[in-house]
């Protein structure tokens, strides 16, 4: 087993599980609350832990598992690709195709999809990965992108906004 470790083999739920057991900050918000210096330490916990549940209701494992699928598509960089914006941008490039997803589900994803995550700062809620530019050219939605997310409508409800 490489460094990263290796989730193949997981439901959803366990997966999310285990992936937010190993990042203590990662959370439905992202990385971290929002507006932390107007919040005393106590109140940021607080806050951390409710946004860390959300993350295992089921529309999140939904979400997460739609993530994973749209992120699985993509092509990889050797580095971390500070072009290509954050995930917070990132994720309303996929949302087209996989329906509304939280930053915090689509890091998750990202990790799980072992992809090299970054977050942007110490105080920024978002990351960054090593995914290939051609992400956000709508050129790079072939046919076979397109297909892949065809299959979203046997397993979630939610249909990609070029499906209607």
């Amino acid at each position: 087993m490489t460094t990263q470790m290796r989730y193949l083999e997981l439901s959803d739920e366990k997966l999310l599980r285990k992936i937010i057991e190993h990042r203590a900050e990662l959370s439905d918000f992202g990385f971290g609350v929002f507006d932390p210096r107007s919040k005393t330490p106590e109140q940021r916990a607080k806050e951390l832990a409710h946004n860390r549940e959300l993350m295992f209701e089921p529309r999140s494992v939904d979400q997460f598992g739609r993530c994973r699928l749209w992120l699985r598509c993509r092509a990889r960089t050797g580095t971390i690709n500070m072009k290509v914006g954050t995930s917070y941008g990132l994720k309303h490039v996929a949302e087209p195709f996989i329906g509304y997803a939280t930053n915090g589900i689509f890091i998750a994803a990202a990790f799980a999809e072992e992809f090299m995550v970054r977050r942007e700062s110490d105080t920024s809620p978002n990351a960054r990965f090593n995914i290939s530019s051609k992400v956000k050219s709508f050129r790079y939605y072939d046919h076979r992108v397109r297909e892949m997310h065809k299959r979203f409508e046997d397993i979630s409800p939610v249909k990609p906004a070029w499906a209607a």
